[in-house]
């Protein structure tokens, strides 16, 4: 209603201006009812084969990968950098693991 129409400007507004919170800042509401350091596994798609033959080890269970859900190369998140700066407190809890 306001002339958006690309998906980028909605994904842009929606961090910005914090437009729909249930949506943003996913890992500090998580973690504020679950301590990091309470959870035995953490993953990243960034070394997706390397993390999920450590989890294959560490449940005892061999996993291979799955080509499911993949996303779109076309479909990159507009001004990365940009948008950075206001999930800074999401990149403090999980820039380690990415």
């Amino acid at each position: 209603m306001n002339g958006v129409s690309k998906i980028e400007d909605i994904v842009f507004d929606m961090i910005t201006n914090n437009t729909l919170p249930q949506f943003t800042k996913a890992y500090v509401r998580f973690f504020e009812r679950v301590s990091i350091d309470n959870i035995e596994f953490i993953g990243s798609v960034h070394r997706y084969q390397k993390d999920l033959e450590r989890l294959g080890k560490d449940m005892g269970v061999p996993l291979s990968e799955s080509h499911k859900n993949i996303r779109n190369v076309s479909q990159n998140v507009p001004n990365y950098e940009t948008l950075k700066r206001y999930l800074r407190d999401e990149y403090d809890i999980v820039e380690r693991y990415i």
